[in-house]
């Protein structure tokens, strides 16, 4: 995707931005600790074995602090690492329409 957005992105300057967080989110996860989390191997959410949406419900006992945790359950991020992932995909949209501006 990304070759394909850089292919067509000269013609609609400051308009289209490949944004990342694929990458980004496999970073926290393999080094949460840089990131200001605790804990990337368990959901706060579930079992502590399998966190899935039906195994998240109002009767499972969640984490006490869910901003340490990168994932509610086992494929959603928390609220807090969506945020992160937010501010990021910000950065790089605003990096890609500034270089996109020409200078007067």
């Amino acid at each position: 995707m990304k070759p394909l957005v850089e292919n067509i992105k000269p013609n609609f300057p400051g308009m289209i931005s490949y944004i990342d967080t694929h990458d980004k989110l496999f970073d926290i996860v393999k080094s949460p600790s840089e990131y200001g989390f605790v804990e990337a191997r368990r959901g706060c959410c579930g079992t502590g074995l399998l966190e899935t949406a039906i195994l998240c419900n109002p009767s499972t006992v969640s984490c006490a602090d869910p901003s340490k945790y990168v994932f509610w359950y086992s494929f959603h991020p928390t609220i807090e690492c969506y945020k992160f992932l937010a501010n990021v995909s910000f950065q790089q949209i605003r990096d890609s329409i500034l270089s996109a501006t020409p200078s007067n």
